[in-house]
Formats: C-alpha cells, structure tokens, sequence
C-alpha cells in the first residue's frame, strides 16, 4: 500500500508477522474491500482483493442473472508461494509440534492457516473437511469426503455494477493438539489439527436486487442490442435495395 506522505499508514491492532525474506508477502497487508460492494465493469481476469478480519473464477448465473464465480485459489494455504512466507508462524510447531513434515519445514503443512498469533491458543484454520489441504493433513480424518459444492468459498458477482449475486464464506476451525510423552491422557494421543467446527455463512440477493438489475441493466442492453441489429439489417436492405435499383437502371 502507498500512502500521501501526510498520512499514516493503517496498522491491524497487534498485528506482528515473522521475519521474512520474500519481497513478495503480503502479510499484514490491508488490502481490497470488505465484501459488501466490489467496482464496476469487472473484467473476468481480475483479481478481487477482499480484507476480512476472520478469496479462479467462472461463469454463472443466479436467479437469471449473469456474472462471475470468484473462489479461493488451491494455493491460498500453501506456504511454499513466496507471497505467503509472512503468515508462516515458526513458534507454533516449536511451541506444539504435531506435524514432522514437510522436512524440514516450520511451518504448517499446506491447507491449515496458523492464527494462533492473534487469538493466542493454538487455532488453526482450514476449508471444511481440509478441502484442497495436503495429504498428511487430510489423512488425519480419512472419513472426511471434502468436495467443492460443500465446502469451497465462493462470490458471486454481476461485473458490470460489481453487485454481489451470491457468497458462502466456508471455513473449518481446528485446534492443534500436540503428544505429551510425559502426560498420561496425552502420551497417546494423535498429534495434528483436531476439528471444531466447520461455519458456511451464505447470501443470496433478495428479488427486488434481481428485478432492478433486470429492468434497469438487462432490460436496456436487450433493447440496445435490438435496436443496433434492427437498424444494420435495415440498413443492409436499403444497401441492396439502391445496389438493385443502380443495376436495373444500367441494364436499361
């Protein structure tokens, strides 16, 4: 973020973020909207930063209405990608352990999102059933069957207003318990990312958001789109109708 040199840049409360070497991280980065409202004339190739304190795209359409599919990327959790060195957090697996790979590595394996930092107990957050997490993450509870229509964080968005048409925020909640040889309840306990609870908070825009986009966007283009074609073929037709009536003359 650049800032006027008479302002002062925003801070998240609190917020600390380990030493890190990638210029590329964007740890501690406020950046983008808050979800409700998004620009107008969205491109399908743009990027839609979103700051929310607790997001490949596609196609869609809902209740009728046009627009495009914008949902967390695969890599969104995976610590390897430069710009997420940031919110590697080495004092977690030192402090709890639970996880020997990868090799190596201090941080946690790709799919769980360390938030410990901010909420001060060792939290853990994933996508529901550790959906698009690595295998040592999902193998820890091989029941679960994580699919993109349950458990994948989507928005739904018209691009020519930026009007939200649809969101499922989808988020698993995790506790990181480690073994403690020492302690008998815990000597053999399974160390790893134990779930909590899984949340789904969904919208849906209301019919009278549908109907205003239908009659004062669709409505208008559709009668534009009319009105450009009626007028080419007619148009058109005057061109062949002069074009026949110079020929008929010339062969007189």
């Amino acid at each position: 973020m650049t800032f006027p040199q008479t302002c002062t840049p925003l801070r998240w409360p609190g917020a600390e973020t380990p030493e890190c070497n990638s210029t590329n991280s964007t740890a501690l980065a406020l950046e983008g909207t808050n979800g409700d409202f998004f620009k107008a004339f969205i491109e399908k190739g743009d990027s839609l930063p979103t700051f929310i304190s607790d997001v490949c795209r596609f196609e869609i359409s809902v209740m009728g209405i046009p627009g495009y599919r914008f949902s967390l990327p695969p890599e969104e959790f995976d610590y390897s990608q430069p710009e997420n060195c940031g919110f590697c957090n080495p004092n977690t697996l030192s402090r709890y352990g639970a996880y020997d790979r990868p090799v190596n590595s201090s941080c946690l394996p790709t799919g769980l999102l360390d938030i410990s930092g901010c909420k001060r107990s060792p939290i853990i957050i994933s996508k529901p059933h550790f959906y698009q997490a690595s295998d040592i993450v999902r193998s820890f509870v091989p029941r679960f069957k994580p699919s993109y229509g349950n458990d994948e964080t989507t928005l739904d968005i018209e691009p020519t207003t930026g009007t939200v048409l649809a969101a499922n925020k989808r988020l698993q909640i995790n506790v990181l318990v480690n073994q403690f040889p020492t302690i008998g309840a815990y000597s053999v306990i399974r160390p790893g990312a134990y779930p909590l609870v899984w949340l789904n908070e969904s919208f849906s825009m209301d019919e009278g958001t549908r109907s205003d986009l239908s009659l004062k966007l669709f409505q208008p283009k559709r009668t534009v789109k009319i009105i450009c074609w009626s007028a080419i073929g007619v148009g058109g037709a005057h061109f062949f109708n002069s074009s026949f009536e110079a020929n008929k003359g010339g062969v007189l």
